[in-house]
């Protein structure tokens, strides 16, 4: 997972004369009055100026990117990626739109598309230190732990150690290794340097829960949980915590919910049956494992967990 407050686009100038910066109604410096403009915050500014140099040069791959920039900017992500396809295909070896169209679907929460466009756009662009990050931190989400931890490497390597990204590069690593405390030690750090870091705070609330430090976890995923609704696996972790910290019936509220969004989903399931059971609900634990039983394939881990808690009833 992650949380990028201040999407990093990929904008591009054009490269000035020898005499100094283009000046005039001509696509670089129409180019450039838009890029002046986005960074002022003035989308709706920056795509004028834009659209004006794409009328001068229709084919020019820069202005077809940042014009893609300045509409997402606006919320037209339709368009946006319209604009990034058409930029990336006018000019193959440019990178910024490929690496723009990731973005673009990490941001709307399409995970499976945001790991198809980092993997297309690193396989041009190897060692971009932030895009293996937002790669490594979808794939850690996705459970691909080992594709995970080298796109992290690769971070850790391509970016300052003591970078937000970096800390949390190595922090995550450690943690898929199960060096718990280096992990805590260096999640703490990049969550101090950044106190609005969700990725931190997320990936610290999972140390503090690995380790048994069901409190602190409990604080930071709920943190997480509610700045980002649009991510499940923060409430489930939390639901985790809470069956894990004694508070059965806090888990069952959230399994309950989360269900509602994903039926049948295995692992909700699971952990809704098991807060069933320590809550005292047995009748209704025993048909959460029941269903669990029905929808996991025979000879699962899912399917043989299932049989077992039954038979524990």
């Amino acid at each position: 997972m992650h949380d990028e407050t201040a999407p990093m686009l990929s904008t591009h100038r054009h490269e000035e004369s020898a005499d100094g910066p283009v000046e005039g109604d001509t696509p670089q410096a129409l180019n450039g009055a838009g890029l002046e403009r986005m960074l002022r915050g003035d989308a709706a500014g920056a795509l004028e100026q834009l659209a004006r140099g794409l009328a001068l040069a229709p084919d020019s791959a820069v202005l077809r990117n940042n014009y893609g920039s300045a509409l997402l900017a606006l919320g037209r992500a339709d368009e946006a990626r319209a604009s990034f396809e058409l930029a990336a295909a006018a000019a193959p070896g440019y990178t910024p739109p490929l690496r723009n169209l990731a973005l673009l679907e990490q941001l709307a929460g399409r995970a499976d598309a945001a790991i198809a466009g980092y993997r297309r756009y690193l396989h041009v662009a190897p060692q971009d230190g932030r895009a293996c990050y937002n790669l490594g931190l979808l794939l850690m989400a996705a459970g691909a732990e080992d594709e995970a931890l080298a796109a992290l490497g690769v971070t850790a390597e391509a970016l300052a150690p003591d970078s937000v990204e970096g800390l949390v590069a190595m922090g995550v690593a450690r943690l898929l290794r199960r060096e718990l405390g280096e992990a805590v030690g260096l999640l703490e750090t990049a969550l101090a340097a950044e106190p609005g870091d969700h990725s931190a705070a997320y990936y610290l609330g999972l140390a503090y829960l690995a380790l048994g430090r069901y409190k602190p976890s409990i604080a930071l995923l709920e943190v997480v949980a509610g700045a980002m609704p649009e991510h499940p696996q923060a409430l489930a972790n939390l639901g985790v915590a809470y069956l894990s910290a004694g508070q059965p019936v806090r888990a069952v509220a959230i399994f309950d919910g989360l269900l509602r969004l994903a039926p049948d989903h295995p692992s909700h399931l699971l952990n809704l049956g098991l807060a069933c059971r320590e809550g005292g609900q047995q009748e209704r634990a025993a048909a959460c494992f029941s269903r669990l039983l029905i929808v996991s394939p025979a000879g699962s881990d899912y399917a043989r967990r299932a049989d077992a808690e039954l038979a524990g009833l």
